[in-house]
């Protein structure tokens, strides 16, 4: 398993820059050596960086000058010392950093550059806006902590110059103020401003050695400013000067740092300025003091690369520590690795063997799927056809369904209109429900008056029912006795005799049996009208006192005239059965004086007017 590398922050150590130092915002206020940044400045070296102004350099007499702005690069110390190095670039220079970072890091998002534009009339206004917009645009790319610790931006700012000049600052402050550690006061001079007294007009010397200057050139090869002295020298002069500044131009080009042979090279070429000829004397003694003079600051210059020497030494030696520690976390991390390495290998042999058996399983698997998918071949076809039958069906809902929307549409705006036709009727019923409120009351005092009159009604109808129900059962007992008197008046019947071809014929023997019935008929006929004259009392009494009782004259009407017709037709019924009775006994009488052959046509006749 590979570890993975913490998270990178400002001054945790690993920034690959000179000294070690990272990107830092830049102070508000300048004060010298004494500038207070805007954190904790014992946590490193940190540098910052501003584009304070901007400056017209002349490329020739005759030629346009061409705009440089001032990169100011600040770099604080661990103890708190501000050193300021000013480098001169061109708007050409910002561009190619922003190439050069974007090749570098193409997955990046970085801000882009200011747009180039054409500035041929160099308005100052129009130069500051692009001072601003570039140190507003810098700001933004130093900000990421992986773009401020690249080489493009180190080169382009020159930070190994600006730390190289700081940590030499910081060496000699330390010097001053304890003398005995070293007796020998170094320059504070930049090599670069001796190199431009001493080379006027020369090419710049290695980049690895920057100026502090703010005329330093760029590295796309702008010129830099100052001329020789010298420059007004007759021609003849120029081929001797050549041969005695090729040992110097020598000298700072191979960047030899043994005194010893700087000195010996001094005097060759003071003994070359000795065989000249005596005629030249006077020209060459001005180019004699010039040299001695260049020679003086060639041994300053050497005894600053001498310390800056002894510097790289300290800075090699540190550098061969850290790789040895380096070295010995690689063993630690390769032996970790190796045990990582092994316990993978052990780990995937068993994910192989598993994975083998998992084959197997897939295979069997696949087999059995196989199979399935023979078997649903055929059932492939029809689900096609279902789906094409689905899809017309889905075809017809999609129709359904945007005819529905537009019925949906209409409902809706039914509904609106009902809504509000809804609330209007809402306000109509407020009103008619607060004004049955008001008849609320009217209404229950009212129901209740009806309530009790129900009450009364009800028992006016069950005394009604009452009433009823006792009349029914009178009604029926006198019907029960009006049978009973019917069936007794039909046994009072007496068998006549009987007519044959005209004659009626009574027998001798006969005759006192039917004196007998009639009597006995008579009889019961004088009982059944004592019957019927108690039953007129007796019913007559009870109606009247059911009727008294309940308060009825109607039915006592109805009841009595139904009782005296039923009477009356007994007595009717009685009275003519006595009258027959008597007929058919007189008929006897006269049939029994008569002969008992042949009666006579005149005893008939006698019954018949009798009747």
């Amino acid at each position: 398993m590979q570890r993975r590398s913490p998270p990178k922050h400002r001054h945790d150590g690993t920034s690959p820059l000179p000294l070690g130092m990272d990107w830092s915002p830049a102070p508000r206020k300048w004060n010298g050596r004494d500038t207070v940044w805007p954190h904790n400045h014992l946590t490193g070296w940190s540098y910052c960086v501003t584009i304070p102004s901007w400056a017209f350099v002349p490329k020739s007499r005759n030629s346009d000058p061409i705009v440089f702005y001032r990169v100011q690069v600040g770099v604080q110390s661990p103890e708190g010392i501000t050193k300021v190095h000013g480098v001169l670039r061109r708007f050409n220079d910002f561009l190619k950093l922003f190439a050069d970072i974007k090749k570098e890091f193409p997955r990046k998002n970085i801000p882009p550059a200011p747009p180039k534009g054409l500035l041929r009339l160099k308005s100052r206004a129009l130069l500051e806006e692009r001072r601003c917009s570039l140190e507003e645009w810098i700001t933004k790319l130093l900000s990421d902590i992986d773009i401020s610790r690249c080489a493009a931006v180190a080169s382009f700012l020159e930070l190994e110059a600006a730390a190289r000049s700081s940590f030499q600052d910081a060496s000699q402050q330390n010097s001053e103020t304890d003398p005995d550690s070293n007796n020998t006061v170094y320059s504070v001079q930049s090599p670069l401003q001796s190199s431009l007294s001493l080379f006027a007009g020369s090419s710049s010397v290695a980049s690895d050695y920057g100026s502090d200057t703010a005329y330093e050139p760029s590295d796309l090869g702008t010129p830099r400013i100052g001329r020789d002295d010298n420059s007004e020298v007759g021609t003849d002069d120029l081929t001797l000067d050549e041969d005695m500044t090729n040992p110097i131009e020598k000298l700072v080009k191979y960047g030899i740092s043994n005194i010893d042979e700087g000195l010996f090279m001094g005097q060759t070429i003071l003994e070359q300025l000795e065989g000249l000829p005596r005629h030249k004397a006077n020209a060459r003694h001005v180019n004699y003091a010039a040299e001695k003079r260049r020679l003086g600051t060639a041994k300053t210059d050497m005894e600053d690369l001498i310390v800056r020497l002894n510097q790289e030494i300290a800075a090699k030696d540190f550098l061969a520590t850290k790789v040895k520690d380096l070295e010995v976390e690689l063993e630690t991390t390769k032996q970790k690795n190796k045990e990582n390495l092994q316990q993978a290998i052990l780990i995937e042999r068993e994910r192989f063997t598993q994975m083998q058996w998992n084959m197997e399983e897939l295979r069997r698997q696949s087999l059995e799927m196989e199979i399935k998918l023979k078997s649903e071949l055929g059932r492939n076809s029809y689900q096609d056809l279902t789906k094409e039958s689905i899809v017309q069906q889905n075809d017809v809902l999609l129709e359904n369904l945007d005819a529905t929307k537009e019925q949906l549409e209409i409902l809706s705006k039914q509904y609106g209109e009902l809504e509000a036709k809804s609330k209007a009727d809402v306000k109509v019923l407020v009103k008619e429900v607060k004004s049955l409120r008001n008849s609320q009351t009217k209404l229950k005092k009212e129901l209740s008056e009806s309530i009790k009159e129900h009450s009364e009604t009800e028992k006016l109808l069950l005394h009604e029912r009452e009433k009823r129900e006792q009349a029914e059962v009178a009604r029926r007992i006198l019907l029960e006795k009006c049978r009973v008197l019917f069936n007794q008046l039909q046994e009072c019947n007496v068998s006549l005799p009987y007519e044959y071809e005209g004659r009626t014929i009574v027998n001798s023997s006969s005759s006192t049996d039917a004196f007998n019935q009639l009597t006995t008929s008579d009889d019961q006929m004088d009982i059944l009208l004592a019957e019927v004259e108690n039953l007129e009392k007796d019913y007559g009494s009870a109606a009247c006192n059911v009727d008294k009782t309940n308060d009825i004259k109607d039915g006592v009407i109805c009841d009595d005239e139904v009782r005296k017709i039923i009477a009356d037709l007994f007595i009717d019924n009685v009275r003519l059965r006595k009258q027959t009775n008597r007929v058919t006994r007189h008929a006897l009488k006269l049939d029994m004086t008569a002969s008992d052959d042949s009666p006579s046509v005149e005893t008939v006749t006698s019954i018949e007017k009798y009747m």
